[in-house]
Formats: C-alpha cells, sequence, structure tokens
C-alpha cells in the first residue's frame, strides 16, 4: 500500500475528531461510492474519528429498504476496507444508516432526504405498562360481566364482589399514567426526560452546548450528559427504563438509541437556526 502524499509522516497532532455530524452520499449505488467513499467512513469510524451518533444517509434510485442498503454497505465495507473488520465499530455505524429513494430532477424528493429528527419518542417499558393496563381493562370487563351473570341467574350476593372489577380498573389507570410519563422526548424547543414516576426533566435546545457520550464503566443507568453553554454538566439517567425490569438488572441496558436521538436532536436545531440566521432581514 503506498503512503499518503499528502500526508507529513513528522506531523504528530493528534487527529481531530469531528463534532455531532452526518453525511449524505448522492449517488450512494454508483461505484465511486461503493469502492471508495463508503469504505473510508467505515476507516474513519474504526480509527474514532467519527462522533458518536453519526448518521449515514445514501440518497439514489433504487428500491431499497433500510436493511437492503446496510446490506450493499457492508459487503462494499468489508472489501475495501483498509483498516481491521470489528463488529463493535460496525454495528455502531449501521445504526445510524438510512437511505433515501429519489432522483436528481424532483424537487420534492430532497426535502425526504432529512428524517424527521425533532419528534421522537422512546419508552421501551413505558409501552410495556401501557400493555397491561389493557390487559386489566379486558380482565376488568369480563369480571363485571360474570358477576352480572352469576347474580341474575344465580345468588345477588355475588354482587358484593363488584369492587373487584373496580380495583382493576384502578390498576390499569395507574398502569396508563405511568406509560406515558416514562419517556424521552425530543422536540423542536427542547427535550424531555421522565420516569414512572417524579417531575419531568427538561433541557432547552438554546440552552445546550453539546451532548456528551457516558466513558466506559460509567454507571449503568447514565444514558448521556448534557454540557450546558453556561458550562454546567447535567446527567441524564435513562429514567424511562425500569429499573425493576430483570433485562435491566442482569444486563447493562443499551443506551445507543437515546444517545443518536439527543445529538440527532441537537444537530437538526442547530441546522433550522443557521438556516434561520441566513434568511433576508434576519
Amino acid at each position: 500500500m503506498t503512503a499518503n502524499p499528502l500526508r507529513d509522516t513528522e506531523d504528530r497532532r493528534l487527529p481531530r475528531i469531528a463534532g455531532p455530524c452526518g453525511l449524505v452520499i448522492f449517488g450512494v449505488t454508483g461505484d465511486l461510492a461503493r469502492k471508495k467513499l463508503l469504505p473510508a467512513v467505515y476507516d474513519l469510524a474504526n480509527r474514532g474519528l467519527l462522533p458518536a451518533g453519526f448518521s449515514l444517509i445514501g440518497y439514489g434510485r433504487r428500491d431499497w429498504t433500510k436493511e437492503e442498503f446496510e446490506e450493499e454497505v457492508l459487503s462494499s465495507v468489508r472489501d475495501r476496507a483498509r483498516t481491521p473488520w470489528r463488529d463493535s465499530v460496525w454495528d455502531q455505524l449501521a445504526a445510524g444508516i438510512q437511505f433515501v429513494k429519489g432522483d436528481f430532477v424532483t424537487d420534492g424528493a430532497f426535502g425526504e432526504a432529512e428524517p424527521d429528527r425533532m419528534n421522537t419518542v422512546i419508552r421501551r417499558e413505558g409501552n410495556i405498562s401501557k400493555f397491561v393496563g389493557w390487559m386489566l381493562v379486558v380482565m376488568a370487563i369480563l369480571a363485571f360481566i360474570t358477576l352480572i351473570v352469576i347474580a341474575v341467574v344465580g345468588d345477588p350476593v355475588a354482587l358484593i364482589f363488584l369492587f373487584g372489577p373496580v380495583i382493576l380498573l384502578i390498576g390499569a389507570w395507574v398502569n396508563f399514567h405511568m406509560g406515558s410519563r416514562a419517556r424521552l422526548e425530543i422536540t423542536p424547543e427542547e427535550f424531555i426526560w421522565c420516569g414512572f414516576t417524579g417531575r419531568p426533566h427538561r433541557i432547552a435546545w438554546r440552552d445546550l452546548d453539546r451532548i456528551l457520550i457516558p466513558a466506559p464503566g460509567s454507571r449503568p443507568r447514565l444514558a448521556a450528559a448534557a454540557r450546558l453553554r453556561n458550562g454546567r454538566i447535567v446527567e441524564v439517567d435513562s429514567l424511562w427504563l425500569s429499573p425493576t425490569n430483570p433485562a435491566n438488572m442482569l444486563t447493562p441496558p443499551d443506551h445507543g438509541e437515546a444517545q443518536r436521538a439527543l445529538i440527532d436532536g441537537h444537530k437538526a436545531y442547530l441546522a433550522r437556526m443557521s438556516q434561520q440566521s441566513d434568511l433576508p432581514g434576519r
């Protein structure tokens, strides 16, 4: 392999890791992307030079799904990457891969190339609570019907057990309420994280300087940290994950989805502010 003629062998400066960013490759189905660009992106990730939450968006005419595009990228990277293959690097890179179908003559197609990053909700165990709530509603209805039938056909004393369906409905309401609260929510103006109980926490994008990814060995419940413009650090605990879930107790939870949502939301906010600043009269 020939040396890079643009790199000085005497330069001992540390390589700089890019800030939150994404890459859109137009014509990603062509030879240039397959043979040069995609392997180069993997090599950057393998050297630790891409930020956490990096997004790779491919734009082309093929009718590919995200999974099909991932397979194409995977085959290109495996065959032509210059750095050793590591599954952990690929998994992190693949999580941010998207494909958008479009051509270069339809104006509306370009508007679809940027996913909606400003309206995202992560619930996890919150959805389980809602499911349990609906199960309790069904059980309450069945118990109510059963007691009415027994009272009409048999002994009216059975009506005193109507408190059972009432208790089930109260349990359903509690699960619905808790399930709707436990979430990480990305909105155009702020992000909110909240547990099953307690008050919601929120940080406005305008007050945020950067989303920080916890170092290996950090607390398992720590999903990210927010560095504010005033220098203060706010820890973002994964309150939307149930601490009593056996899966979360046996193995450290995966915070990759939440970290990408936070970083992508911040990038989208900065891009929107940049566009507004470029408008006439501002």
